[in-house]
């Protein structure tokens, strides 16, 4: 009985990968790189001189390790918290009750290279060309541009629920910082390094939270002071 659900939670796993993870972010790239093809838009691999590079990745990394931080820290916030748990739920129903650290740096790549390309390789680019020619203005253009292709990028956090909400403030205001990346430093590289740091950090850290202990706690103060009423 234990080996069957052992199997069964295996290829779960292996299948939610697959699915949600995987084959939607191949097919992203495939497309951002069409995109770049047929727009004649900068190559998705264009990289500067290599300290130039190296500078820029290394404030994409540490970019992506400030934001980690950070969530930690707005951990004791209710609509934080409250966001978490949805997205532990959501994680749980497509790889099963933990993540790996392999599964972590598989979603973390595929997201990152997969999210990066299409909206800041392809649709950024693309707005950025389109609203400096209509305005006559390159630096209007870039900053809409940037603004635009992030507004798109948050739409597609779009909140199921209300707790989700956050989700998709939080992915716009990331999707600016991303893309100032991206476009101060001629390449993806330090935007995928920033994007991948978030993604493989916070889903590692989607194990330490307790579904149960946090559903208790959303409940409020009152009802808190309740259930210990009732304990003693």
């Amino acid at each position: 009985m234990v080996m069957g659900q052992q199997q069964d939670d295996f290829f779960r796993e292996k299948n939610g990968l697959l699915i949600h993870f995987i084959i939607p972010y191949v097919i992203a790239v495939m497309i951002a790189a069409l995109w770049v093809r047929l727009a004649q838009l900068p190559s998705l691999f264009h990289t500067p001189s290599h300290a130039i590079l190296f500078v820029w990745s290394a404030v994409g990394l540490l970019t992506g390790i400030v934001v980690n931080r950070g969530g930690i820290l707005l951990e004791g916030y209710r609509w934080y918290t409250g966001m978490v748990v949805w997205m532990k739920r959501m994680i749980r129903q497509a790889l099963g009750p933990r993540v790996y650290f392999t599964d972590a740096m598989l979603i973390g790549i595929y997201s990152s290279v997969g999210e990066e390309a299409f909206f800041r390789g392809a649709l950024q680019p693309w707005l950025i060309r389109w609203l400096s020619e209509a305005l006559d203005s390159p630096n209007l253009g870039a900053f809409l541009g940037i603004l635009g292709a992030s507004v798109v990028f948050g739409l597609m956090h779009a909140p199921m629920v209300k707790e989700l909400r956050p989700w998709t403030v939080m992915a716009v205001l990331m999707g600016v910082v991303f893309g100032a990346l991206a476009f101060f430093s001629g390449s993806l590289m330090p935007a995928i390094l920033a994007h991948f740091t978030i993604n493989f950090l916070n889903l590692l850290r989607l194990n330490d939270i307790e579904l149960g202990d946090e559903e208790i706690n959303l409940a409020g103060p009152r009802s808190t002071s309740q259930q210990e009423s009732n304990q003693e």
